[in-house]
This record gives C-alpha cells, sequence and structure tokens, in this order.
C-alpha cells in the first residue's frame, strides 16, 4: 500500500472486496493503523435521508495486502441512517461511536459489535 495515496487505495480495495456500491465522493474520514491492517471509517459528507442504509456499514479493516478483512456490522438499532461517527483504540479495544448516540466496541477480528458496558444506553 505504499504506491498510491492510501485513500485512493483503501477505497479500491473496498470496490474491489465487496458488492457495496462506493461512489466517486467516498473519503476516507479516519484511519486506524494497526500491526499489520488498517481500519477505515468512511464518509461521503452528504446528507442522509431518513431511511437511508447506504453507510450503515462505513468501517472496514484491510490488511497490507489490500485485501478487505471485513466490514462492521451495522449498529443494533430499529433506525437508519446509523453511520458510525467515529472509531478508536482504547485500552486496547476498537469502539465506533454511531450517529444515533450508540458506542460500541467491535471484535477486531470479526467486526461484529457489541454495547460498550460502559456507556450503555443512549446519552440523553
Amino acid at each position: 500500500m505504499n504506491s498510491m495515496n492510501v485513500s485512493d487505495e483503501v477505497l479500491l480495495a473496498i470496490k474491489k472486496n465487496t458488492s457495496i456500491n462506493i461512489s466517486h465522493d467516498v473519503t476516507v474520514k479516519q484511519k486506524l493503523s494497526l500491526e499489520s491492517t488498517i481500519i477505515v471509517r468512511l464518509d461521503h459528507g452528504k446528507s442522509i435521508s431518513r431511511g437511508d442504509q447506504t453507510l450503515d456499514r462505513n468501517v472496514y479493516m484491510i490488511d497490507e495486502d489490500g485485501e478487505v478483512v471485513w466490514q462492521i456490522e451495522a449498529c443494533p438499532v430499529d433506525e437508519s441512517p446509523k453511520p458510525y461517527m467515529n472509531i478508536e483504540m482504547v485500552d486496547g479495544e476498537l469502539k465506533a461511536g454511531n450517529w444515533v448516540g450508540v458506542d460500541l466496541i467491535v471484535d477486531i477480528k470479526s467486526g461484529l459489535v457489541a454495547p460498550d458496558p460502559k456507556k450503555m444506553g443512549r446519552p440523553w
């Protein structure tokens, strides 16, 4: 992953390895580097209308060969849109903050999500 802009290469890998339609206006908003992988959060900066699920699974792990290891599981709440707005490593755990106010712990091996026991429920 050295010759191209990381954002361009990540988007190409996602387009190649998933059935998700990634449009040209999608950008890499966050990147976390791990030992031999990166985790990225995508965004397209446009307003999303109610019910739109386009970015409900907008976090990916990419390996050093440019292959998609996993795409994050959608947040388990019954509304959309619910894109992930933040990803971070905290005390060795990958955490993802969501548009609907839900904080989740992401299984680093699979991309599956579980509620963060330290932040149960919405903040309001």
